[in-house]
C-alpha cells in the first residue's frame, strides 16, 4: 500500500515537473489574477449608438444580410472612436458567427480585441468566444493560448475553460499537458451525476 502511494505520488510530482511554466501557474488554487483595465474611456456618440441599435434589431429578427450591410456602412466610418470600432467588429463577428461563417468571425473577433478598447467584461468575453472558436476551427494552439490569456483575468474559471484547454493540447496529442486541466475540469463539472 505504501509503494502505491508513493508511486501515485512520484508520478504527480513528475507530471507537475514536465508541466511548462504558464500551466503550473494556472492549476494553482492560489494563483494571481490580474484586473483588466484598457485604460480607454468608453463613450459612445448618440448616432453610433442608434446605428448599432438598428443593427442589432436587424438581427435579433435574423435579417443578417440587412444587419451586415449597415455594419459595413457603419464600419467605414472614420468618425468612429476606438471603442464603436470595436463593438462594431463584435457585431459584424457575431453576425458572420450566426451564418456559420466562423473564419470571418474569428477575423472580426480580432480585429474587436486588437482595439483594446472593449470594457474589461466584454473583452474577458470576447476572448473566450475566440478561444472556442478557434478549437472549432482546429487552430489548436490559439486556443490555448487564447485561453491563457483569458486565464489571467479570471478568478474562478468554470470546468468548461480548463476542457478547452485541455482538449486542444489532447487534439496535438500532447496528452500529460492536457490531463491536469481535464482532471479540473472533471473535479468542477457541473454536470449530473
Amino acid at each position: 500500500m505504501l509503494q502505491k502511494s508513493l508511486l501515485i505520488t512520484v508520478a504527480a510530482f513528475a507530471l507537475a515537473a514536465s508541466l511548462d511554466v504558464v500551466a503550473q501557474e494556472e492549476l494553482r488554487d492560489d494563483r494571481e489574477v490580474l484586473e483588466r483595465d484598457n485604460g480607454r474611456q468608453q463613450t459612445m456618440t448618440e448616432g453610433a449608438y442608434k446605428r448599432l441599435g438598428a443593427i442589432h434589431e436587424l438581427m435579433g429578427e435574423n435579417k443578417n444580410t440587412e444587419a451586415m450591410e449597415k455594419a459595413k456602412a457603419m464600419m467605414g466610418s472614420s468618425r468612429l472612436n476606438a471603442y464603436e470600432r470595436a463593438l462594431i467588429y463584435q457585431t459584424v463577428g457575431f453576425i458572420y458567427a450566426n451564418q456559420s461563417n466562423y473564419k470571418e468571425a474569428i477575423t472580426y473577433f480580432e480585429k474587436a480585441i486588437d482595439e483594446n478598447a472593449l470594457t474589461p467584461d466584454a473583452q474577458q468575453g470576447m476572448l473566450y468566444s475566440l478561444a472556442g472558436l478557434y478549437l472549432s476551427q482546429e487552430q489548436f494552439r490559439k486556443a490555448i493560448s487564447t485561453a491563457r490569456e483569458w486565464f489571467k483575468y479570471e478568478a474562478e474559471p468554470p470546468g468548461d475553460a480548463y476542457m478547452l484547454i485541455g482538449s486542444s493540447f489532447a487534439q496535438l496529442e500532447e496528452y500529460k499537458n492536457a490531463l491536469p486541466y481535464v482532471e479540473i475540469a472533471l473535479r468542477n463539472c457541473s454536470c449530473d451525476k
